[in-house]
Parts: C-alpha cells; structure tokens; sequence
C-alpha cells in the first residue's frame, strides 16, 4: 500500500497540483482504491461523509464501509473496471458511528492500476421517498376502507388506483374483474362504453362531470352520482382522471317522498281552485241569465209592444229585436260553458320516459325526435323504450340505439364501437364519433339508413347473446 501511495504523490509532483486542488475541494466525496479495493486516497468530502480521518480510512479497504449483506448479493467487479468498464452503482455504507447512508457511485478505472469513484450521498432522498411511500400506503388503506367507489386513470385509460368497494363493484355492473393496470375502456360493456368513455375524455380535457345513475342491478345501490373529476401534477398538467360514485339511494327516495307530496297538495290546490273557479262560474252565469238577459228580454218586450201601435216603428225596430234575441242567445251559452284549468305549469320535470323527454325539448325539436322514434320502432316493434343516460334509448336483447336532441342536430347512437365504421361510405357527409352520428336539424333525416343501422344492429345483438350461450 505504501508503494501506491508513493505513486500517487510522484504523479501529484509531476505537475498535478491542480489535480490535487480539485480532489480535494470537490464539494462530492471522492476516492481513489487499488484492484483489490485497498484506500490509496480520499478527499476532504469523503472524510466528512463517514466520519473517518484521512489517515485512517487509507489503512482500510473499501469492502468495510459496505453493508455485507449486500456485498454477497452484489460483490464489487474490479475485473470490469480493469477492463476499462464503467459502472455505476448504488450501495449501503457505513458512518463510522454505525449510521447506514445510502450512496451512488459513479466507478471507473484510473490511471494505471487504480480505480476512482465519485460517491453522491442519497440518505436524505431515501427518507423523503420512504415517507412518500408510507403516505401513499396510507392514502390506499383510507380507500380501500372507504364506502364509496373510488378509482383513478392514467391518460392511456389504465387504472393506477382503485378501492376495494370500486373492484366488487364495477365487476357485478361489468361482469369482469377491475384490478391495477387494466384498461378501464376494455372492461366496460359494449353497450355503454361510448357514453362513459365521453365522460373519461370530458375529465381528461379538463372538465368536471356529474350525473345520477339510476343502477338496476342486485347488490348494488338502487342510485348512485358519479363524478368524474382531471387529475393535474404540480405543474397543472392533466395527467389522469379519478371518478367516484356515492350511494345517493337514501336522498333520492326522500326526494321522491317530498315530490309525491307536493303533487298531492298541488293536487290539493287544484281541486280548492277549481270549486273556486265553479263557484264563480255559477255566479257569473246566474247573474247573466238571471239578470242581464231578464234586463234583454224586458227591453224587447218593451220594443214589440211599441211597435204593434205603429208599423213604421215596427219596421225600425225589427233588426234591433233579432240583436237581442241573438245576445240572449249567445249569453245562455256563456253561462252554460265550462272553464278549465291550464295545469302544464304542474307537470313533474323528471325524464321517466321518452314522452316525457320529448315534452321537455323546444319546438323545433319535437318533430325530429318523434319521426326518429317512429322510424326506429317500425324496425324493431318489439324493441323496449327506456331512458339511459338521460336520453332516450330502446333495448332489444341488450341495448340497441339510443337519440338525443341537441342545438343544431339529433344526435344517434348505436351503442357500440364498431357500427359507424361499419356504415362509414353511406355515411359520408354526416359528422360522427367512434359511437354517436349526427343528423343536421335543417337537413330531412335519412330513414332508410337508419333502418340499415337499425336492422344490423338488432342483429348483431342476437348474435351476440348466441355467443354467450
């Protein structure tokens, strides 16, 4: 060892003084070992590092700072630095007080016969990640406790955290396993992947999105508000989407408790109103019966007994008497109308059905949907009528299309993936989606492709259930 460290101060006299300078205030640790890892020399950060004196780290070998534990695991490969290989290489090493610091070293050989090697002090990037660790290990455990469905998605749709309420829940409304890693859009059903895969890519540019869901399925809450909310890192870059769903069954019977009150008391109201409005009715007609045609009938009397004294008279008076007699007329029918109650302005906001749908849109709507309607259910008589996703749908064995209103065209949706790829030449000057075509209200709708649509669409259906058998 001696000889070694004679040769490292015959290269420091041949004129690396600089050298020396910067070895020796280099602000990271640095060391100089021979091939069979004895301390030929060590800079002032090495030292500080591991609590060491100069003198007495060069009467040691560097195998005695490394954990030995490690050290079987991952022996030191001299014979690659011999060969001029470069290594980098993370180790736990020992302060001389006992303390454990985890290093990285950047390792190659060193003039002839030494190897040099920076070391990069880790210790304090090691407690903050394991901190950071234990606080996501923490964050799991709330979740995984919690009642409600929780899971999160990366940009590519793959799920990187879900509870377990979310896991056994998506797989009785999905029929597949959701677990870490998967593509979220691979296990949602056919039939209602488009609209949630909206909602994904609504969060992901972005926005928020809410709505109630109302789940018939067994072993699940009767409803449920979903939200799908962007999830940003620290520099407001969106870099997934998280979506929960909350148990709202409680809140919505409550609701629907207060609405069946208050259609009872307008029910109420409208019967006090209309024994109001009979009751004025009968005044108003009795009073123009009783008294204002009484006020008519005397006043003809009156005229024809003057007339009957002289037929000039007569003569003037007959056009006024036919008047009367008209007037007389005319209020014997007032009296005997009945008046209605208008009671549009009472009617329950909620979309049951597609009637009520259709009621809800404006004018230049309701014509577009109900021929839409109609042409649709000419195919597929037997087909269902439903609501889902708030807009009007029609089910046969499975969902089967679904149309929506909107500003400047109907939208149409054959509820899965493959349908307008499958009809993409015919439809050729319509905007479309992966899942959804559009149908310009100022244009006549096509009924003749969407019979086609319809009918393929009916059949791949049975098809599909025939697989499952």
């Amino acid at each position: 060892m001696r000889s070694d460290v004679q040769k490292t101060n015959g290269m420091m006299e041949q004129g690396n003084e600089k050298y020396e300078s910067l070895f020796q205030q280099a602000s990271d640790p640095i060391l100089i070992t021979d091939f069979t890892g004895r301390f030929i020399d060590v800079n002032a950060g090495m030292c500080k590092l591991f609590g060491y004196p100069k003198e007495e780290l060069l009467q040691m070998n560097i195998r005695q700072l490394i954990d030995q534990e490690q050290l079987k695991r991952q022996p030191m490969r001299f014979d690659l630095l011999e060969k001029g290989q470069h290594i980098f290489s993370h180790r736990i090493m020992y302060h001389k007080n006992g303390t454990p610091t985890y290093v990285e070293a950047n390792v190659k050989k060193f003039g002839d016969g030494m190897v040099m090697a920076i070391v990069r002090d880790l210790t304090q990037r090691r407690i903050i990640e394991a901190n950071l660790e234990q606080s996501e290990k923490n964050l799991r455990h709330v979740l995984s406790s919690s009642a409600e469905n929780f899971y999160m998605i990366n940009t590519d749709y793959r799920v990187t955290l879900i509870n377990k309420t979310a896991e056994r829940n998506l797989e009785i409304a999905w029929g597949r396993p959701v677990t870490l890693g998967v593509n979220i859009l691979d296990m949602i059903p056919e039939e209602t992947r488009e609209p949630i895969r909206a909602s994904f890519d609504k969060a992901l540019s972005g926005e928020k999105v809410e709505y109630e869901l109302n789940v018939a399925l067994d072993d699940l809450p009767e409803w449920v508000l979903v939200n799908f909310f962007p999830v940003t890192d620290d520099d407001g870059t969106i870099i997934g989407a998280y979506v929960s769903t909350k148990d709202i069954t409680e809140k919505k019977l409550l609701e629907q408790e207060l609405s069946d009150q208050k259609v009872q008391e307008q029910k109420k109201i409208a019967r006090i109103m209309i024994k109001a409005q009979e009751k004025e009715r009968n005044r108003i007609g009795q009073e123009l019966h009783d008294n204002v045609n009484q006020i008519l009938a005397g006043t003809k009397m009156f005229l024809t007994s003057a007339g009957q004294k002289d037929e000039k008279v007569m003569n003037l008076i007959k056009y006024p008497l036919e008047l009367i007699d008209s007037t007389i007329r005319e209020i014997r029918a007032l009296s005997n109308r009945q008046i209605t109650i208008n009671f549009s302005s009472m009617h329950n906001p909620k979309t049951k059905n597609i009637d009520d749908y259709i009621s809800l849109q404006p004018e230049d709507s309701v014509e577009g949907l109900e021929k839409l309607r109609q042409i649709i259910r000419s195919v597929a008589p037997e087909a269902t009528e439903t609501i889902s996703y708030h807009m009007p749908a029609f089910k046969y064995h499975g969902m089967l299309v679904g149309f929506a209103a909107w500003k400047n065209h109907y939208g149409f949706y054959p509820w899965n993936s493959s349908t307008v790829n499958d009809f993409k030449d015919e439809l050729k000057g319509y905007e479309t989606s992966k899942g959804a075509i559009q149908f310009p209200k100022d244009k006549p709708l096509p009924v003749a492709l969407i019979k086609k649509i319809v009918k393929a669409r009916m059949k791949a259906n049975i098809e599909k259930e025939k697989n499952k058998k």
